[in-house]
């Protein structure tokens, strides 16, 4: 994908994204143990599952949490959508760079950043957790908060 068609279809993806966001009401639960995290000064690495992260883009957005973004075509496009949107992006996959951008994301978290993973990783298997979430919360003395997302009414395109 080249440079301008990435930052054309990261900017409509940015508003379509944004848009929708308005056709749904989010109800948090749990958010005591963010602040009760953050007032420790501790670092949180938030685990979501893979597949399952749309409606966490939005309202988690502009935060300057740390995401992990492969380093394919696809993820070129992720990570500037996720740019937009108020991310810090590290490059990188369990399967090229992960180990470079598992230091990247160490180094994040020590200049103060929160980080996100998709805990079961983009080859699965669904809902399997990885170690790496583990290992860096682990590595940075933080804790793991996992985030989930459930709809009520819902529309799948399969």
């Amino acid at each position: 994908m080249n440079n301008l068609k990435t930052m054309v279809l990261s900017v409509i993806a940015v508003w379509i994204i944004k848009i929708l966001s308005f056709t749904h009401k989010i109800n948090y639960f749990g958010l005591e143990n963010v602040e009760f995290i953050k007032k420790q000064n501790k670092n949180i690495v938030f685990v979501f599952w893979h597949g399952r992260q749309f409606i966490l883009v939005n309202s988690h957005k502009n935060r300057g949490i740390c995401i992990m973004a492969s380093l394919s075509k696809d993820g070129d496009l992720q990570a500037k959508i996720l740019t937009k949107l108020g991310y810090f992006i590290v490059r990188g996959s369990s399967s090229k760079g992960g180990a470079q951008a598992l230091v990247e994301m160490i180094r994040a978290m020590r200049d103060g950043r929160d980080v996100a993973f998709a805990g079961d990783g983009p080859r699965g298997p669904i809902y399997e957790l990885k170690p790496g979430p583990i290992y860096l919360a682990q590595k940075t003395q933080s804790a793991i908060i996992p985030v989930a997302v459930s709809a009520q009414d819902k529309w799948i395109n399969r």
